[in-house]
């Protein structure tokens, strides 16, 4: 398999899983509350499922868009060659394999991390 097409099956794993669970995100907010059985009724409020519904709605939203930005930079990363110019450097400073990987995996960790903090 070429580097090429390794890239073009990467991406394509990676926007399948992100639409995956965005679809199945919506699907699950969207449906309506269930009526509460009786053997429950005792112990569940029906203000507190569509208070807990509505929260639930509105942090669906806000994962949506901070998982739609996380997205469209980790397919930059793939798509414009962003890891192997990493690597790259990385193996510019003639670390032995494994400090390599570490390094390399560390800087990607970061890069990870500084787009969660915004969100």
């Amino acid at each position: 398999m070429s580097p090429e097409n390794l890239k073009y099956l990467l991406v394509g794993i990676l926007v399948f899983g992100f639409l995956v669970r965005k679809t199945l995100g919506f699907l699950n907010v969207k449906n309506p509350i269930p009526p509460i059985p009786d053997t429950l009724s005792e112990y569940l409020n029906l203000s507190k499922l569509e208070e807990s519904k509505a929260y639930q709605k509105e942090n669906f939203r806000f994962t949506l868009l901070a998982g739609i930005f996380s997205f469209v930079f980790t397919f930059l990363f793939i798509a414009l060659g962003w890891f192997g110019a990493i690597d790259s450097w990385v193996a510019g400073f003639g670390f032995p394999p494994l400090l390599k990987s570490l390094v390399f995996f560390w800087i990607d960790l970061h890069r990870i991390g500084s787009f969660e903090l915004a969100f």
